[in-house]
């Protein structure tokens, strides 16, 4: 991302666009980088239809996408007094969310590897022609369990240190 922009708006335009790119090359839609963006900038929490006027979409094409964010942390929704609309922003502790949503990815990678090496091993017969298949099988899903453990042990002491930092700024 070029940082040499001489106002404001173009500082948050090609962030905007540069997290474009990076959610698009997460397997989101590039929308939802737009999303963040406005999020992150916003004083207050945004409705729909102020988010979908902002980038000149349309309300349910806001609303597909926000749900994917809610669902990965990237925002959370809040409903303001007797006002019916739902509201978006971005938790001061975002970063920290962010530890813990991908925290949770791995340990559920971890747990499905452990099952799967399970039923392997439960496994009273395997036919002849599998049993090469079986065993290299059987030796990446332990190596992926063990990288598993490791980053989520990694993460743990991230997280620790990440909240106390946060504390700190607090």
């Amino acid at each position: 991302m070029n940082v040499e922009h001489r106002t404001f708006t173009e500082i948050r335009g090609a962030l905007s666009d540069h997290l474009s790119l990076i959610f698009e090359n997460e397997g989101y839609s590039p929308l939802v980088g737009k999303i963040f963006a406005m999020l992150l900038f916003a004083p207050e929490p945004l409705s729909l239809q102020e988010l979908a006027g902002l980038l000149g979409v349309s309300k349910a094409a806001v609303s597909v996408q926000i749900r994917a964010m809610g669902r990965n942390a990237l925002c959370h929704k809040i409903h303001k007094g007797n006002d019916r609309k739902d509201y978006y922003y971005i938790s001061e502790d975002i970063s920290l969310k962010v530890i813990q949503s991908v925290s949770q990815k791995l340990l559920a990678g971890q747990q499905l590897i452990s099952k799967t090496l399970e039923a392997i091993s439960r496994l009273e017969q395997v036919e002849p022609g599998d049993q090469a298949s079986r065993e290299i099988a059987r030796k990446r899903m332990t190596e992926m369990s063990d990288m598993y453990e490791l980053s989520r042990c990694r993460l743990q002491g991230l997280q620790s240190e990440w909240e106390h930092r946060f504390r700190t700024r607090q």
